[in-house]
């Protein structure tokens, strides 16, 4: 973590939407929240031809050259899988696909580098609402179930194999495409479970295979993603505890991540430069 008079240095990896949003806000504004970008990686380099040449990662392992602080994550699942142990061996990472941790060899991989480095991976709120309140019943040992489902129009979902081809031959009703686990759901719509994924990180008690997502195509959703969360804890005088929260975010036809979404998502990033918390860190 950067002292108060140092800035963070930060790493970008990808360079859609996210990452040039994230990349314009520390340009305009890194002097001033004490942040500066350290590198840029994207998959297809002829996107980074505009950018200063000092700035651009070629491969992400030589990632230490440019002595990130944190490396955040915005391109691809695939990147963690790949490169995320090796980054949390040598700085901080911010992982902007969290679906991926529902890989339960991974999840554990990441988890012995956090420990054996003393690093730590952050993962965003992004869409979640009332992530620290569900985070603060597990640390109870209250949260008893937490379900959460997501509705996107069938040109916002990027899906694979069957599932794909079951949203596109979604008409005018809304169609549940997957019910179940998390764990089970994230690898069938990684870029579209995000969400999901960080509330089984704050509801860690149940975790990816108990917290219980649900997946829905809804073409009439053409300026909404719509994200609702039921958090159930024990009884109190033969009632039980129920929390409903319905959030509709902003997003174009087409769009994964909404427009609320990317602020949230620079909020986060501000928060890793203060942030005194260890280990698997929400914010």
């Amino acid at each position: 973590m950067a002292t108060s008079t140092t800035k963070l240095r930060v790493g970008i990896l990808g360079y859609g939407g996210l990452g040039q949003h994230i990349h314009n806000k520390i340009r305009v504004q890194g002097d001033k929240l004490g942040l500066e970008i350290a590198f840029i990686w994207n998959r297809s380099a002829s996107s980074l031809s505009q950018l200063p040449q000092e700035l651009i990662l070629h491969q992400i392992e030589n990632f230490r050259t440019h002595r990130p602080d944190l490396v955040i994550e915005v391109a691809h699942p695939d990147v963690t899988k790949r490169f995320g142990a090796e980054i949390l061996s040598y700085c901080d990472y911010f992982i902007g696909s969290p679906s991926v941790l529902a890989d339960r060899e991974l999840e554990t991989n990441l988890t012995d580098a956090i420990r054996a480095s003393n690093k730590r991976l952050f993962v965003p709120n992004g869409a979640l609402w009332g992530t620290q309140d569900i985070r603060r019943m597990s640390n109870a040992g209250k949260l008893e179930a937490l379900e959460i489902e997501m509705r996107f129009h069938p040109h916002s979902l990027k899906l694979t194999g069957s599932l794909a081809e079951v949203n596109n031959q979604v008409d005018a009703t809304a169609v549940t495409l997957c019910e179940g686990p998390i764990r089970e759901l994230c690898p069938l719509a990684p870029n579209n479970t995000n969400t999901m994924a960080c509330a089984a990180v704050a509801g860690y008690c149940l975790g990816f295979d108990k917290v219980i997502g649900r997946l829905v195509s809804d073409p009439s959703l053409t300026a909404f993603h719509v994200i609702e969360v039921n958090v159930y804890g024990p009884e109190i005088n033969g009632n039980r505890f129920h929390v409903l929260s319905r959030r509709l975010s902003p997003a174009r036809v087409g769009s994964v991540t909404s427009s609320a979404t990317q602020d949230t998502f620079f909020n986060s990033i501000i928060q890793c430069r203060s942030s005194n918390e260890t280990g698997i860190v929400l914010c």
